[in-house]
């Protein structure tokens, strides 16, 4: 290699190296500082047995409106499934 090929790789080096070192303080303060901020607080503070329903209520729209029994939840609003009867209720069943 000539005298200027080796001096312009020393330079890039020292540039790499001065960037890595600048910048890896940055994100460690940033870390420090991600990990110090509070946990949002809880909007309602209710166990989750006791909800047994949800409705959710868009600005110009109908209703949606979810019941619980028992561990499942099913759409009741807008629309209601209505069930399945004759012969496509076994094929639906097996």
């Amino acid at each position: 290699m000539n005298f200027r090929t080796t001096l312009t790789l020393i330079i890039l080096l020292a540039a790499v190296g001065a960037v890595v070192f600048f910048t890896r303080d940055r994100a460690a303060k940033r870390d420090e500082q991600a990990a110090e901020s509070p946990t949002p607080a809880k909007v309602l503070d209710l166990p989750t047995a006791q909800v047994t329903k949800l409705s959710i209520t868009p600005a110009n729209d109908k209703p949606i409106v979810l019941e619980r029994s028992g561990t499942e939840w099913r759409l009741v609003e807008p629309v209601s499934p209505r069930p399945i009867r004759g012969s496509s209720a076994r094929w639906w069943t097996r």
